[in-house]
């Protein structure tokens, strides 16, 4: 697996030439998304290369999203989950279950509070209106992939309960059935925007990131047949984790 060596006559930088060789066994597969890489001293005694030269190689990598750093356990080639879908209604949970991916949900908050000002303006509500709130934590294989936050704008009759909204994985979808079982409210489409990021101190804990790292930040505005927005996400994916694409039909 590692058969490739060092060119110490090149004018190629030493650490360059580590970071392509642990680069094309990731893209090869030889190393697989989840793998451990070797050690820093492995690495080092394997490339006759110094400490200094390693780090900054794995330190490319990291930056790139190739490889994660987790405290106590190692340096791993990182999973990438990619969520490839169609433009319609559905959520990136339903996507990755379909795709046999293991996952979970922490839930944060579930309740009715008064809706904040920027939140109220995307449902064309009054600030300040009890607005059904649910904020989670999504697990794929048991790390942290996405922060979000749904509002639910029907009145405060409204309600799911916290080991519900633990248990519905695919939680864009259940909301789906309660609005139009009890309301009688469809959801025909909405609004979707994506734009990068950066952690928050708070966000980097609940993702188990570093602050300042880049993130995905996905907000969704969804509307009844009527044209009334009725509910707005907002989700927060880590960056290293998680590729976006969607397919375009003509």
């Amino acid at each position: 697996m590692f058969g490739a060596k060092i060119d110490r006559d090149s004018l190629i930088p030493l650490y360059y030439q580590l970071q392509q060789i642990l680069l094309q066994q990731i893209e090869s597969g030889q190393l697989a998304p989840g793998q451990g890489i070797p050690a820093e001293r492995e690495l080092e005694k394997r490339y006759n290369l110094s400490r200094t030269t390693v780090r900054r190689a794995l330190d490319e990598l990291a930056r790139a999203g190739y490889i994660t750093r987790e405290r106590g356990r190692g340096t791993f080639v990182t999973v990438k989950l990619e969520d490839t879908r169609s433009e319609k209604l559905g959520d990136l949970m339903e996507e990755l279950v379909d795709h046999g991916v293991s996952v979970g949900c922490r839930v944060l908050f579930e309740g009715c509070v008064p809706v904040p000002p920027k939140v109220a303006e995307r449902l064309e509500i009054e600030p300040g209106t009890p607005t059904y709130n649910i904020r989670r934590v999504a697990l794929a294989e048991g790390k942290p992939v996405v922060l979000s936050e749904f509002w639910v704008a029907v009145g405060e009759d409204f309600r799911i309960g916290h080991e519900e909204s633990a248990e519905r994985i695919a939680i864009l979808a259940y909301l789906e059935s309660l609005l139009q079982d009890q309301f009688g409210i469809r959801l025909a489409g909405g609004e979707k925007t994506l734009e990068a990021t950066l952690c928050t101190p708070g966000e980097a804990e609940l993702l188990e990131t570093i602050p300042g790292a880049p993130l995905l930040l996905g907000r969704l505005t969804l509307q009844s047949q009527k044209g009334k927005p009725v509910v707005y996400i907002k989700a927060l994916y880590r960056g290293d984790r998680y590729i976006y694409s969607t397919k375009l039909h003509r």
